[in-house]
């Protein structure tokens, strides 16, 4: 559902930006852009703290990273 909201307020900002679309999509472009590299690069840093903190066993961890 979140997801869905996202996108209905963006194309809301994107209508509401009458003479400005132009800059509202770059601007919109790059934050997306800029949350994605965020997220990757944090889930790159702590993925392995976060496994092996939530994990009790080796056998697990599979599942866990899956996750």
């Amino acid at each position: 559902m979140l997801p869905l909201l996202a996108l209905a307020l963006y194309l809301a900002a994107i209508y509401l930006a009458k003479g400005w679309r132009r800059e509202t999509l770059i601007a919109g472009r790059g934050g997306i852009l800029g949350a994605a590299l965020l997220v990757l690069l944090t889930r790159r840093l702590i993925g392995g703290a976060v496994v092996d903190s939530v994990a009790s066993s080796d056998a697990v961890k599979p599942a866990v990273t899956a996750v």
